[in-house]
This record gives C-alpha cells, sequence and structure tokens, in this order.
C-alpha cells in the first residue's frame, strides 16, 4: 500500500496473497506475461474484444510489478471477466483459432498459479457470501463518486505522494466500470442449487459486477486505515480528499447508495 517514500503503492493483501513457493511458481508470471504479449498482439482491429484486452493488460501489468507475489484477488477478477467474454463470442467472431488457444491456455495457467494460494478459497466464499448488491457498479452515484476518487489520485500523484504505477491501476479500474456495459447477460453456468462449483464456470456478469465491487471497498477500507495516520499524505489536501473519497465508495458498497 505504501513505499519506501510512503507513497501510494499497488500492494498484495498480506493475508490472502501470500504464496506457497514450489518449482513451478518462479516460471509461471514469466509465461503468463508471454501469453498476454500474445494475446493482445493478436487484438487488433474491429472485432477485437476490448473487455479482454483490458483485463489481460491489467492481469500483465500487476505480474509487472509483483511478479510470484501477485495481488490474486485482482488476478482473480481479470480472469472472470476473460471467461465470461469468451463465453459471449457465440458467433467465434474473434476468440478463434491460436486466439482461443492462448486464452485457454492463460486461464489453465492462472488456475495453477491459484493453487500457490492457499488461502484464496477463504477469499472467494467470502466474495460469495458477502450481501453486495451487484448494481452498485451501475449506480449513478457510485459512478459519480468514482470519477472524483480519480481526479483526487491524479492530484496526489501530481505532488509524487502516489506511484505511477498506483494511478494507472486506478485508471484502469474505473475504465472498467465503462467497460462492463458491453458484456452481454450471461448467467452462470452452474445451477443455485448445486453444492460444488468450479470457480471456471462462474461466468455470470452480475457475478463479476459484485467481485469487482467487493474487491474494491476492501481496498479503500485499507487504503483508509493505512493512509489516515501518514503525515506526508494526510497533510495535503488531494491526500485528505482521497482518504475521504475512498471512504464513501466502500460505504456505497456495503450500505448502498440508500445507506
Amino acid at each position: 500500500m505504501l513505499d519506501e517514500q510512503n507513497r501510494l503503492d499497488l500492494a498484495p493483501n498480506a493475508v490472502f496473497d501470500t504464496p506457497v513457493v514450489d518449482v513451478d511458481l518462479p516460471r509461471l508470471p514469466e509465461i503468463q506475461r508471454a501469453l498476454a504479449a500474445s494475446i493482445i498482439k493478436g487484438q487488433h482491429g474491429k472485432n477485437s474484444a476490448t473487455m479482454t484486452v483490458a483485463a489481460v493488460e491489467q492481469y500483465r501489468d500487476d505480474l509487472n510489478t509483483h511478479g510470484t507475489t501477485p495481488t490474486l484477488g485482482l488476478l482473480n477478477d481479470m480472469a472472470a471477466i476473460i471467461r465470461a467474454d469468451m463465453a459471449a463470442d457465440t458467433d467465434e467472431i474473434w476468440c478463434t483459432g491460436g486466439t482461443r488457444e492462448a486464452l485457454e491456455r492463460f486461464l489453465r495457467n492462472h488456475e495453477t498459479i491459484r493453487t500457490h494460494f492457499p488461502l484464496d478459497p477463504d477469499r472467494e466464499a467470502d466474495i460469495e457470501d458477502a450481501d453486495v448488491s451487484p448494481d452498485i457498479i451501475d449506480d449513478p452515484k457510485y459512478r459519480a463518486v468514482s470519477d472524483t476518487y480519480i481526479t483526487a489520485v491524479r492530484d496526489l500523484y501530481a505532488q509524487n505522494l502516489t506511484t505511477e504505477e498506483f494511478l494507472a491501476a486506478t485508471e484502469k479500474r474505473r475504465r472498467l466500470l465503462n467497460d462492463y456495459a458491453s458484456l452481454p447477460d450471461i448467467p452462470p453456468t452452474h445451477q443455485p442449487d448445486e453444492m460444488f462449483v468450479d470457480p471456471r464456470d462462474r461466468i455470470g456478469v452480475n457475478e463479476i459486477k459484485k467481485r469487482h465491487a467487493i474487491q474494491d471497498a476492501a481496498f479503500f477500507d485499507r487504503l483508509v486505515q493505512r493512509v489516515a495516520n501518514v503525515a506526508t499524505i494526510m497533510n495535503s489536501d488531494a491526500g485528505k480528499a482521497v482518504v475521504r473519497i475512498a471512504g464513501k465508495l466502500a460505504d456505497l458498497v456495503w450500505n448502498g447508495p440508500g445507506g
């Protein structure tokens, strides 16, 4: 959350994102980065899948920053978006041949990465059980407050109080809110009464929106907790605004716009 200069920075969740290291883990980020480069390069033109490209780019950027200790919750979200986009391409406009093979390998590798994080199933259970409406993502109030948060983060970056990576990730997360509108309303492939659900089957649009909202709210809660007593940030008006708006966004997710 904070770098050595007390600037806002990206950081994995210290509880859920601590991996068990074995001989496979060190090579997986590089393999995923190579696949990401191929996928992105292949998605140029009018039939390209903008949501998938955005998700793969954010996945790659996190691996570039964190390597074998990634922000796994974010990677899970990006993988869910890719699966939804692939499932939506029923006419195989863009997801064919080598593209589909690269994406399937990318998602299989992601599942392998997840096996190195023993607490990830606990996080998935928390997300599944959380009483959060996916509709908050589309709420005009939430989107308007998100825009003010972006402005405050940009102001903070201009004062060298956030890293470039933090600003870039913040802007990409906000763009995803708009990109969700392009996802068709595909229901999850599992039935509500199924006892055991393969995480790869959780591709419903509402599930993706709920995951995004919960991950953001949890991040905002951590930000408020960690930054509230950091003098270098809180002595600036932009820093105060970031903390105040982050708290407001978290409240909107947990309690709804009428809370």
